[in-house]
């Protein structure tokens, strides 16, 4: 299994707007294994308006999804669940952290 990263550079496209962001993972130093990460996100919009830039925490894999430890079979299912009728639920989760924390970015905001 892999995980996709979401970009440090902001994105702007008719499909959809990201905010940048990057992760700090947890991992077994012995076995590589990852254990958890951390997203963190910087809004283009307040950093914009407050004239700085503050990096902030969206979330935490293992928490913002129930997660007890990260495996192939819990990712799995987590993108099974999505197809599911009552998946919705998780889908919007996880397309609201693949977004970054945008909600209508205006090409305005993106000047970083």
């Amino acid at each position: 299994w892999i995980f996709l990263a979401p970009s440090v550079t902001p994105r702007r496209t008719q499909s959809g707007s990201n905010n940048p962001a990057l992760r700090l993972y947890k991992f077994d130093t012995d076995t590589g294994q990852v254990q958890d990460y951390v997203q963190y996100y910087l809004d283009l919009s307040t950093a914009n308006r407050d004239h700085r830039a503050e990096w902030q925490i969206e979330y935490n894999l293992t928490s913002y999804y129930g997660f007890r430890q990260v495996s192939a079979r819990d990712l799995h299912e987590l993108a099974e669940s999505f197809t599911v009728p009552d998946g919705h639920l998780l889908f919007s989760r996880y397309y609201l952290a693949n977004s970054v924390q945008t909600s209508g970015l205006g090409l305005h905001d993106v000047n970083a």
